[in-house]
């Protein structure tokens, strides 16, 4: 995962000028064993001293901006029709900007639901916490039903204002609900993207003949022929569409519509439009 996010991250940036970041406000984070060119200055002689083990202080370095990448881990977030399933491709996106963000010294966290809030990971910035994000995202598998109203009205009670939330979801749900559950988000002075992440059979309806088709969420089942509805399952599926970027975009909550084919440096340029203080 640190390996995909580094080439994609630093492919999309490569030919970019990048100014230097300077300042040296830090604060203490964590201790972890010396390794041969590790600056000494950094080494903890009192530890050495009660251990007889050399160890280095590692600092956190204080940054001007959070980020929290929250990820729908649902059961509908592991349809595929091809090789990349939408919770894969979430992890993939969610660890290049993570990877984007940390190495220009902002602080990255993550948070997962589906029914709630199943993982929340605090934003830091320092070498294992971004090791310690990409096992998370490299461990996610889809389970549940997904509940936004609930996962995004604890979401809220435990983050502050002026984050950056950047939401990764296949936003099946009743646009309605959607624009109730994170409106309120912009105008805690919070900037949220949210990436509408769709199979691209989802929106075509491409099958044909007897298709048993399956809610990953309830299990409920219908067999039909797609041919014959596929019409009227994109004039519905286009209305969903429009209604829920509009919802999502009255209240000032940038909406990213994105398929499980579409490369990966494609979605991060979608992310970096409005948020180049972040290539600083």
């Amino acid at each position: 995962m640190t390996l995909r996010a580094r080439y994609v991250a630093e492919g999309f940036i490569s030919g970019l000028h990048q100014s230097p970041y300077k300042g040296s406000s830090i604060e203490f984070a964590q201790h972890r064993q010396y390794v041969p060119g590790d600056e000494l200055r950094y080494m903890d002689w009192k530890v050495y001293a009660r251990s007889d083990r050399y160890y280095i202080r590692e600092f956190e370095e204080e940054t001007n901006l959070r980020g929290y990448n929250i990820i729908d881990t649902s059961s509908s977030m592991g349809y595929t029709s091809g090789s990349v399933t939408k919770l894969e491709y979430a992890s993939y996106l969610s660890a290049a900007i993570t990877y984007l963000m940390m190495k220009q010294r902002d602080s990255a966290g993550l948070i997962t639901f589906s029914g709630g809030v199943n993982e929340f990971i605090p934003p830091r910035n320092y070498s294992l916490h971004l090791k310690f994000i990409m096992d998370r995202l490299e461990r996610l598998s889809p389970a549940g039903k997904s509940n936004f109203e609930s996962s995004f009205n604890e979401i809220g009670k435990r983050i502050k204002k002026r984050n950056l939330l950047v939401i990764y979801s296949d936003l099946l749900e009743d646009p309605g609900v959607l624009e109730r559950s994170l409106k309120f988000f912009p105008y805690l002075k919070n900037d949220v993207i949210v990436f509408h992440i769709l199979d691209p059979e989802e929106m075509k309806l491409s099958l044909s003949g007897e298709i048993e088709y399956v809610d990953l969420e309830s299990g409920s089942s219908i067999f039909t022929r797609p041919e014959v509805i596929r019409n009227e399952y994109r004039k519905n599926f286009d209305e969903y569409l429009s209604r829920t970027e509009m919802g999502l975009r009255s209240h000032k909550i940038d909406y990213c519509r994105i398929t499980t084919d579409m490369k990966l440096d494609h979605a991060l340029s979608l992310f970096m439009e409005g948020r180049g203080r972040i290539l600083l």
